[in-house]
């Protein structure tokens, strides 16, 4: 910071408007390398769970419009219990501890504490998916037991695509969660090394 103020100054009594933007590219310059250099897990991490979003939304926008795939109700269905179940067969802090590992590259855990951080995030996305299909049955139940006949060519379209985001929930969460495995699993093998 002293050399890049020093040359500041130098550039700043001869050109004033050109030292101010030559300052501000030469500190986004120092930033984004600072950063690449500190935070390079976080920044892929982020990056592939953005590539993901990109590309399922890209998928959902081929198909129909992107609401259809929006139902609260549903989320909640394979969301809430996945968390509940990760944090009852492991325990909240190693669920806390795996998410500040997945974004902190620098964050010291031993050994124990990163098998038991990626069980959270195994348990969590199995339970995600294993509560879509769930959902999923009890959906379909649901869909058969309650239409009639004479709507059945209105309704089952519709509420068989309802049925199955549950299921497509499910599995969005256990691609993010494998993910998330594997980061756990790439620090514990450093470690034996």
């Amino acid at each position: 910071m002293g050399d890049l103020d020093e040359e500041f100054i130098q550039h700043y009594l001869t050109d004033p408007a050109k030292a101010t933007n030559w300052y501000r590219n030469q500190a986004l310059r120092s930033a984004l390398q600072f950063i690449w250099k500190t935070k390079r897990g976080l920044l892929m991490f982020l990056v592939s769970i953005l590539v993901f979003l990109a590309v399922a939304v890209m998928g959902m926008e081929l198909g129909i419009e992107l609401s259809a795939y929006l139902d609260v109700p549903s989320l909640l269905l394979v969301v809430l219990p996945a968390i509940f179940f990760a944090i009852a067969a492991t325990n909240f802090s190693s669920l806390k501890l795996g998410l500040r590992l997945l974004v902190n590259d620098e964050l010291e855990a031993d050994k124990l504490e990163l098998m038991q951080a990626k069980q959270a995030f195994t348990v969590m996305g199995n339970t995600a998916v294993l509560t879509g299909i769930f959902s999923t049955l009890m959906g379909g139940i649901a869909i058969a037991g309650n239409i009639q006949a004479e709507e059945f060519n209105k309704v089952f379209g519709p509420a068989l695509a309802v049925c199955f985001l549950t299921l497509y929930y499910g599995f969005g969460l256990k691609v993010l969660t494998y993910v998330s495995e594997q980061k756990l699993q790439f620090k514990i093998d450093k470690l034996a090394n």
